[in-house]
Parts: C-alpha cells; structure tokens; sequence
C-alpha cells in the first residue's frame, strides 16, 4: 500500500509506531462508530453475562481471559459467552444483553469493539496504555486492567450495579461526542485536505483541528 499513497489514517500512537516508516504523513483521528437506539434499562438478573468477542484470540489474549472469567464464575453465578469466527451482527445481538465486555489484554488502546459496547451501554475492562492515546481518547470510560486484575476488576463491577449504570452512560455519551460521524467526515475532510501537499510528519485531531506531534 505504501508503494501506491504517502498517507496513513489510524486511531491511536500504538499503530502510529507500527506504520510511521512507510509513510510520509499518518493522521490519527477517531474511528467513526455506527450509533445505535438507546439500550432497554438493563433488570438486575442473579446470573451476569460477560461479553468476550476476539478478532485474533492470540492477540487478545483471550486464553487469560477465559481463565479469569472461569475462576470468577467458579464463585457465582456468571454466564461466560464466548464468540469468535461470527457474523457482526450475532456480536451485535450479544451487546444488547451483555452485562459486561471483557475486550483484550494485549494492546494499548481499547478495540472497535470495546467502542461499539460503550456505544451499547455496555461497560468495558480491556487493557489500556495512556502513552498510545491522542487528545481525543480524553475521559475514555474504561476499566483498565492487566492480566493480574483482570479477575479482580471483573467481580468488584459484577458486584456493583450502579457503577455499570453510571460507565455505560459515560459510554454513550464518550462515543457519541467523540465518534460520531459527522465529526469523523469533517476529520477526514481536514485530512484529505491536507494530505494534498501538507509537510510531512505525524498529526493528531485536537477539537476540530490537525496538529503535528512530530516529523
């Protein structure tokens, strides 16, 4: 791709550091994320269902993941549901009862999914690297975890109602402000705009605006 454009669009400094050297320009700016109807008030049901849907299984981590949710459930009653290898939609259906999304625990920045469950009202525990974000992950309502709090973190917000309530309408809000698609064509506008004979170098999305963070 890099022998055809000079250009790169990504979403946080994690890709940023996977695509810098082939490209004279990469533009970080947010992924646009579909909106969805406000969520049915979720009923308190004793058995909690826990949401883990990996791309890559490997690069998710998901084998920690199962193992966490496993010793968790060993103590309560919790549905593990676990889907890979499914059609988008079926992902979709599962958001819309998900109690909770367990997303990864090997990268730097919450996934697409991670974004489409807080866009559900479903909160979310993934790993995440304040180092990778840009400007525009500010208030990010993620539960950070590492594989070592993982089990802890997942049973203190399966025991705490209010605390989903109040992460999944953070959520909502964060992806609505932040992801929404007219602020994600106006980005891509500033960026084509750009990328026409602007210098080169690494830019950010910053409000409405592109700043560059470095050469």
């Amino acid at each position: 791709i890099a022998m055809l454009v000079d250009a790169a669009v990504v979403a946080d400094f994690e890709l940023v550091s996977y695509v810098r050297e082939y490209f004279r320009r990469v533009y970080v700016i947010p992924h646009p994320v579909a909106p969805v109807e406000p969520p049915a008030p979720r009923l308190e049901r004793a058995t909690r269902i826990v949401l883990h849907a990996p791309s890559d299984p490997t690069v998710k981590g998901t084998e920690l993941i199962a193992a966490a949710v496993q010793r968790v459930a060993a103590r309560r009653p919790l549905e593990f549901r676990l889907l890979t290898g499914v059609p988008h939609a079926e992902v979709r259906e599962a958001l819309a009862t998900a109690d909770v999304l367990v997303d990864q625990l090997r990268s730097a920045t919450a996934s697409m999914l991670a974004l489409e469950a807080m866009g559900h009202g479903v909160p979310v525990l993934s790993r995440v690297d304040p180092r990778a974000f840009a400007s525009f992950h500010d208030g990010l309502p993620v539960v950070p975890v590492t594989p070592d709090s993982l089990e802890r973190e997942l049973e203190v917000l399966l025991d705490d109602p209010e605390r989903r309530r109040e992460l999944g309408e953070r959520g909502r809000a964060y992806v609505a402000a932040t992801h929404g698609a007219e602020r994600v064509a106006a980005a891509m506008l500033r960026v084509y705009e750009h990328a026409r004979s602007g210098p080169p170098g690494v830019y950010e999305l910053t409000g409405t605006e592109l700043e560059k963070r470095s050469d």
